[in-house]
């Protein structure tokens, strides 16, 4: 047992050892000093002290973050995420495990396909989660093509509503 321990500090110490060289390393090439080098190991981030975390759902979406879905066409990104945006907007728990910790509103940009079809799978959604129609979601007034980030459109759309999570 005390082998398998003195190994482990072995390759612990050859570990940090790497770690500074390509600190120096990533340093130099930045023109940074090596103090201000941009990286830790993990025992040094699980040492941080880092303050209260505010989450949207619990454990899995971040307040103030940023999140992407990506998957290929037809495997339910759209349905998953109006279900998801209708939960968070009516306070239910999407998943088991995964807690709402109050409703927020939520803002939709459908940025494909037939409003109408998207309406239709927003009803569905809505009606099978039973969320009031008065819940804090709102999707655009009508189809728009400016969904640059920072844009004077989405910024003035996310502003109105107040949105704590914004789905496009």
């Amino acid at each position: 047992m005390k082998d398998i321990w003195q190994r482990l500090e072995e390759e612990k110490a050859e570990y940090e050892a790497k770690l500074a060289e390509v600190n120096r390393d990533l340093a130099k090439r930045a023109g940074l000093s090596e103090a201000r080098a941009p990286i830790v190991s993990l025992a040094e981030f699980g040492r941080e002290k880092l303050g209260d975390f505010q989450w949207l759902l619990n454990g899995s979406l971040p307040c103030g973050g940023l999140a992407m879905m990506v998957a290929q066409g037809g495997i339910g990104k759209t349905t998953l995420l109006v279900q998801l945006s209708l939960c968070l907007s009516a306070g239910i728990d999407p998943f088991p495990g995964i807690t709402t910790p109050r409703a927020e509103q939520t803002l939709y940009i459908a940025a494909e396909g037939s409003r109408a079809a998207f309406q239709g799978r927003v009803e569905a959604a809505r009606r099978i989660l039973d969320v009031s129609p008065g819940v804090g979601w709102f999707i655009q007034k009508e189809h728009t093509t400016d969904y640059k980030i920072g844009g004077a459109t989405l910024e003035a759309m996310v502003e109105k509503s107040r949105a704590a999570l914004v789905v496009l």
